[in-house]
């Protein structure tokens, strides 16, 4: 349960998290926002504030405190609504984890 909702973590192929990455992380979490929260949403592209994330995507204030982030290593690898961070993101063909969060 997260937030009024509850976060879901499915096993797919070529999108979500890549589970390799993941496999080589030493802290993983579930969490909230925290100050400087900033994430990649593509290769090349830069690094964007939570605060921008959400207002492009038409998050509502209310509602950002209780999004859930995946942190790995310290970085934000996913913000549900949002989506994967560029880093963390996996191949075609790679094994991956697709987390959801259903309100």
């Amino acid at each position: 349960p997260w937030g009024g909702g509850v976060v879901h973590f499915d096993r797919v192929t070529g999108a979500g998290l890549s589970r390799a990455v993941l496999a080589r992380a030493s802290a993983v979490e579930l969490t909230v926002r925290w100050p400087v929260l900033a994430l990649r949403q593509g290769v090349g592209r830069p690094r964007r504030s939570f605060k921008n994330l959400c207002q492009e995507a038409g998050i509502p204030a209310w509602l950002r405190a209780r999004l859930p982030v995946l942190r790995v290593d310290g970085e934000a690898a996913w913000i549900a609504e949002i989506g994967v961070a560029a880093e963390f993101r996996c191949g075609a063909d790679e094994s991956g984890v697709l987390p959801v969060w259903r309100r």
